[in-house]
């Protein structure tokens, strides 16, 4: 019987890890990102999502995002980083796994968004705030250089560094 309950369990796992990841390989095939529009102060909001951006990633600044050092951080620490953003009047939070897969431009790579809008980013895995139901202590990423969503890669939440880009809205 306890057999039994295990692969029911083992089953619905997979069911909802599949339910999360055939939307996501759906919109990786081939499509292009949103359109964007650089609002100014620093962010850009998508057209198709409403979502404002941080136009460089956590850390960085300037036109192009090349000053400053970007923050590499573990899990927690990059969900109290977004949270803690006191920036023009909005509501900042760490985007989930599909909110960071619409800035990803698969037409592009190293890295795989549209530069025009999102200079300086980095080359390299970026932390969303979705935890991996597969296993709780690891959270889904994606890698800018490719544009690659990832659940784990052996990374854990708390033994492990990424960059950050915060969203807020809608």
């Amino acid at each position: 019987m306890i057999q039994k309950q295990y692969k029911v369990f083992r089953c619905v796992q997979y069911l909802q890890i599949l339910k999360f990841l055939i939307p996501l390989l759906i919109a990786s095939q081939g499509i292009a990102a949103a359109p964007f529009t650089n609002i100014g102060s620093s962010m850009i909001k998508d057209q198709n999502t409403g979502l404002i951006w941080q136009q460089c990633s956590a850390g960085r600044s300037g036109s192009t995002c090349a000053s400053g050092t970007p923050t590499i951080t573990t899990w927690p620490s990059a969900l109290v980083y977004c949270t803690g953003l006191t920036w023009a009047g909005k509501i900042w939070r760490l985007p989930s796994i599909k909110e960071l897969q619409s800035i990803v431009d698969k037409t592009k790579s190293s890295p795989a968004v549209d530069t025009t809008f999102f200079p300086g980013t980095l080359n390299g895995f970026y932390w969303s705030s979705t935890t991996y139901v597969g296993d709780l202590s690891k959270a889904w990423f994606i890698n800018f250089t490719t544009g690659i969503v990832t659940p784990h890669l052996g990374k854990t939440k708390a033994g492990s560094s990424m960059y950050i880009r915060c969203v807020s809205g809608p």
